[in-house]
């Protein structure tokens, strides 16, 4: 339990310098956009809830940090490792209004590089030094959404699978005895958003996501790997 308590600070004090002023910069452009676009864009007969019916889709950047640990199978895990990097992707999903309440479904997709490239641990003996490398190439999620529209801001929670590639090696290319494992995981994840009507089809989003895919199933030369990550993202979507 000790173990569990202290792997959780380091992770979130690894995060507040990074994913956290990201965070803080999108609200802030989100924020600002919304308020000086045009506010009285709506015909008097429309309902406000209107805009945010239907299907959407959407482009969005972020950034992305956490830790990662290896072991070789049914030993103890090594040290924590912290990763981090930029993303990139695009979102699809549903939406339905029921008075204030929003409830819909989405899915994304993102091309990422977190990563860390790191020396000889108790774990890993990398070849060369400083060759190991622990990246998320390529994740995306598939979430419930449930809302609540406070005049042009729409603020959610959300919730549901994950999916990644993680990759990881001690050699840049095979050797005799070196670890290259790449596989692609299902885990879950948990978050919340923020959401602000620009126009009456585009919209500007924060939102924040943690990911969890546990421990590799796949695994090279009997070595395993933890991954868990959180994200922050701003992005554009257009309802149609």
């Amino acid at each position: 339990m000790q173990h569990d308590t202290s792997e959780c600070l380091s992770i979130w004090n690894f995060l507040e310098l990074r994913v956290m002023r990201f965070s803080t910069f999108s609200v802030l452009i989100i924020l600002t956009a919304s308020s000086t676009s045009h506010a009285a864009d709506l015909a008097p007969s429309e309902k406000l809830n209107d805009r945010w019916d239907g299907f959407y889709a959407g482009l969005n950047v972020g950034y992305g940090a956490g830790e990662f640990t290896q072991a070789l199978k049914n030993t103890k895990w090594g040290a924590d490792e912290n990763y981090d990097g930029f993303l990139a992707g695009a979102t699809l999903g549903y939406n339905k209004s029921y008075d204030r309440i929003v409830v819909g479904l989405e899915a994304d997709f993102q091309v990422s590089n977190i990563e860390k490239s790191f020396s000889t641990d108790a774990d890993w003996t990398c070849v060369p030094t400083d060759a190991c490398k622990n990246k998320i190439d390529w994740f995306g999620t598939l979430r419930a959404r449930l809302g609540l529209q406070i005049g042009k801001f729409l603020p959610y929670v959300t919730g549901g699978l994950a999916i990644a590639s993680v990759h990881s090696y001690d050699a840049p290319v095979a050797v005799a005895g070196s670890t290259n494992l790449k596989a692609v995981e299902m885990g879950w994840t948990a978050g919340g958003g923020l959401e602000a009507s620009v126009t009456d089809n585009v919209s500007l989003k924060f939102d924040m996501l943690y990911i969890d895919l546990g421990k590799t199933k796949a695994n090279v030369n009997n070595y395993y790997t933890k991954n868990k990550f959180i994200v922050g993202r701003m992005g554009l979507n257009w309802n149609f």
